[in-house]
């Protein structure tokens, strides 16, 4: 399915909106749902604390003085008792002090019972009661209901009234080396009204958080789109072929290498429509040239007599081996630009196979008066596709041969460089500008400029060579050299004689 195309602003008002969202479940789950739990556990932690400030203090003259300081500036009632149920120290500070309303049979139990819960215990709105003390247990019951009724005449005081807790805290300590109990009480304060108010700010918050989002979002979309739909009108027109194109940089870091690639990439498609262009020109000029003397001298050949002769027909037969070659060396390259080529790697004396290539140029030196030489100490060995070596070997000697000097000279030295032989291929021209040499290895670039008919080759000699050694991942490059001319080398791996084909 496609996925539907979406602004920029809606999708950061979305994501804010979700924000907000998420965090009014968490406002509403700490402030509200949660809010008790975490209530009785400070409460808690509030008394383990004071009951063991009170423990350290036994024996010193601050007791007392401590007792009576968790008594009225925490509102705790304080009880010690011992394991008879009898009363040791008692201070009370809330009327609805729970502990002092324990009898001794009571005040026993809870000594048994926080005993034996591993020496303290938390309860909260818990009595302990004899079980036979039931008539008691109703007076105090219909005394406390008399209560409820007076109070629950007040608006709202019959929820708040439901509400109130007592919180009770046991913990066994020594006095005197006998273990006894110390008792801390205090009243839970109602939360209800807390949280109906937690409840409604939450809400307020959120309307508010909601609405802000939505302002932000349209703020940061006019922020950040700006840029963004500058760089998409730029890019249509890029894509519709205007490569002098310049995007601007952006203060947004992303924007700006945005821009910054999109402007490398202008370049380079100038470039290439640039090569591009020429190409066609070029190929065609080398297509047409070809076939122009082939259809003249065939013509001339059926139309005139006595001009039927071996001359012609050597004229014909060059000129369709030049254009055989020319065809043969495109495919060639578009073959090893696509990838589709794979080689075959071979060990083999790349002395003797130059030794060998160079023969195919006897003529040339016989009837032109060429001289090509080749220096080589030592008979090395490479591990290389033999045939693709051959062509690069081919291309670059036809290169010199293209562009040396008058003296027609082109020397062709063989070195060991550590475990890698070079081959320097050596002409005395006028060598290669600097600002050309980034660029001789594209197909159909000419250091002149000016179409010219070469003595030997295709044109796209130098292009096959770097496809070439850049599958064998060799080293290569060009030096103009200082008595004249240039210097086209590359260099490979040597193949030990232990290494297998």
């Amino acid at each position: 399915m496609k996925a539907k195309n979406i602004s920029i602003k809606w999708k950061l008002i979305g994501y804010l909106l979700a924000f907000v969202g998420a965090v009014f479940v968490l406002l509403w789950l700490f402030q509200v749902v949660l809010l008790d739990s975490f209530y009785y556990s400070i409460k808690t932690k509030e008394m383990k604390a004071a009951a063991d400030a009170i423990e350290k203090t036994v024996g010193e003259e601050s007791f007392v003085e401590q007792i009576v300081y968790y008594a009225y500036e925490k509102n705790m009632c304080v009880s010690i008792i011992d394991q008879n149920g009898l009363e040791m120290f008692r201070e009370d500070s809330l009327p609805t002090c729970t502990i002092h309303k324990l009898n001794q049979t009571q005040r026993q139990n809870l000594f048994e019972e926080v005993r034996r819960a591993g020496g303290s215990q938390v309860t909260v709105n818990q009595l302990w009661r004899p079980a036979n003390d039931f008539d008691r247990l109703e007076k105090e019951r219909k005394a406390e209901q008399e209560l409820f009724v007076r109070l629950s005449n007040s608006p709202g005081m019959k929820e708040e009234m439901q509400e109130i807790k007592n919180m009770v805290y046991g913990q066994m300590i020594e006095v005197d080396g006998q273990e006894q109990l110390l008792v801390l009480n205090t009243t839970l304060t109602p939360i209800h009204s807390t949280q109906e108010i937690l409840k409604i700010e939450v809400i307020y918050i959120c309307i508010i958080l909601a609405a802000f989002s939505v302002v932000l979002a349209y703020v940061i979309y006019r922020r950040i789109s700006r840029p963004i739909i500058e760089t998409t009108k730029q890019a249509s027109r890029l894509a519709a072929g205007d490569y002098t194109m310049a995007f601007d940089q952006d203060e947004y870091r992303e924007v700006g290498q945005l821009n910054q690639t999109l402007n490398y990439a202008a370049k380079e498609l100038s470039k290439t429509e640039s090569l591009r262009r020429e190409l066609l020109s070029n190929v065609s000029h080398d297509l047409r040239t070809p076939l122009t003397l082939i259809t003249g001298y065939a013509e001339v050949m059926r139309d005139i007599p006595g001009e039927n002769t071996a001359e012609n027909v050597q004229v014909i037969i060059d000129e369709g081996r030049r254009l055989s070659e020319l065809v043969t060396d495109l495919l060639d390259l578009s073959k090893l630009q696509s990838g589709v080529t794979q080689l075959q790697m071979t060990r083999f004396s790349l002395t003797e196979q130059i030794q060998s290539m160079l023969q195919r140029y006897n003529k040339l030196q016989e009837q032109e008066g060429y001289v090509i030489t080749f220096e080589a100490k030592e008979n090395i060995f490479v591990k290389a596709d033999e045939l693709k070596i051959s062509q690069v070997m081919y291309n670059l000697v036809n290169n010199a041969i293209h562009y040396t000097g008058e003296n027609k000279q082109v020397n062709i030295i063989q070195s060991r460089e550590g475990n890698r032989v070079k081959i320097e291929v050596l002409d005395t021209g006028s060598g290669v500008n600097e600002e050309d040499m980034p660029y001789i290895w594209d197909r159909y670039y000419k250091v002149d400029k000016e179409h010219q008919r070469g003595k030997v080759g295709t044109g796209l000699g130098l292009s096959i060579v770097k496809e070439i050694l850049q599958l064998h991942q060799a080293d290569f490059g060009v030096e103009n050299r200082a008595e004249g001319g240039s210097n086209f080398w590359f260099s490979l791996v040597i193949s030990n004689k232990d290494e297998e084909n």
